[in-house]
């Protein structure tokens, strides 16, 4: 019993998380993107004819997922997953009593910094990989159009706007560690909450409100049947969802080892020499020292590991890309498949 009031009359100060629980809850949640991509792309190798449009809309899929599972553990439990995962929650700092729910507003703000900043983020280191990319292998200096230039001015700015944003996170995270602030993110200051473990009072609060909203919703004989059905049916699944996040939560670094000997597995084929194109497929005679593509003298050579033809790589990244096979034999590909050769001169 000692214990147990202990915990119920805890201070300010063991309230307040530490800085591990703090970070191991963001982490926790940047490692489910990839491994849930990972997965859309085992979905769709297994079925390509019904599931194919799923790797390709892996980030759209995580953030609808995303959206509904972090509304409910907010509106809920006041809370992102993660942070209940690590027993905290939200307290918005006009409301410091610790069964109080957070306000709408307050939970908009919060939706946008937990689901919609990491989404676009996401989306723009992935456009600055690839632009990048495109951008060494010349491929936009031959694009004289207004869109190449601001691709450009995206390239030059980016990594600025990118070293900001982290040294910005890691001054948070100084100043959280050392006292100094209440907050570890700044996105918390702008939602305008803190964080605090859980205690039993909260436990208790969430399970009474619980009960008490399965007795109004019994107690309603008045309110539309078709929006109960909806806002059960929308429980349900984030409910459901968040439960089984939390039993896969444990395979999350299974999943990363997987993805991780995926690439390495790649890297080592890549060490494998370019295999002679399979005889007897097609009857086009190759003209050598040339581009299959374009009829011109090869330049930064690449080989389809599909059907082992070496191309120019500009034009076998651009027709792979939009047309998804080899352009001599036809065989179905991906970008994954082409391998740039280094070759010494002769």
């Amino acid at each position: 019993m000692a214990e147990y009031g202990a915990h119920v009359a805890s201070t300010s100060i063991s309230e307040r998380p530490s800085i591990f629980t703090a970070l191991a809850q963001e982490n926790l949640m940047s490692a489910v993107r990839p491994a849930l991509k990972h997965v859309c792309k085992i979905l769709a190798e297994k079925w390509p004819s019904e599931l194919h449009w799923l790797y390709r809309y892996s980030n759209e899929l995580h953030l609808l997922l995303d959206l509904i599972l972090q509304h409910y553990c907010l509106k809920k439990l006041s809370a992102s997953f993660a942070e209940n995962f690590y027993g905290m929650k939200r307290v918005a700092l006009c409301e410091a009593e610790a069964g109080a729910k957070l306000p709408f507003k307050v939970r908009t703000k919060s939706l946008i910094f937990l689901v919609f900043v990491p989404y676009f983020k996401s989306i723009a280191d992935q456009l600055f990989e690839r632009w990048r990319e495109e951008d060494a292998d010349g491929r936009l200096l031959s694009q004289a159009s207004r869109s190449s230039q601001y691709i450009r001015i995206f390239l030059a700015v980016y990594p600025y706007i990118h070293l900001s944003y982290e040294a910005t996170m890691l001054c948070y995270q100084m100043a959280f560690i050392f006292g100094k602030s209440r907050f570890h993110s700044p996105f918390l200051q702008l939602a305008n909450i803190r964080l605090r473990n859980l205690n039993m009072q909260d436990i208790l609060s969430v399970q009474a409100g619980g009960r008490d909203r399965k007795l109004a919703q019994d107690g309603d004989g008045q309110g539309s049947m078709a929006r109960k059905l909806l806002e059960e049916a929308t429980s349900l699944a984030a409910a459901g969802l968040a439960s089984g996040l939390s039993a896969g939560v444990f395979f999350l670094q299974f999943l990363e080892w997987w993805y991780a000997s995926d690439h390495n597995i790649r890297r080592a084929v890549t060490s494998l020499p370019v295999p002679d194109p399979p005889k007897g497929v097609y009857a086009i005679q190759l003209p050598p020292g040339l581009c299959p593509l374009c009829k011109k003298l090869l330049t930064n050579e690449t080989a389809l590991v599909t059907s082992g033809i070496v191309f120019c790589y500009p034009c076998i990244h651009a027709y792979v890309q939009q047309e998804r096979k080899c352009p001599v034999t036809g065989f179905p590909t991906t970008l994954n498949c082409l391998v740039k050769l280094y070759l010494q001169d002769s």
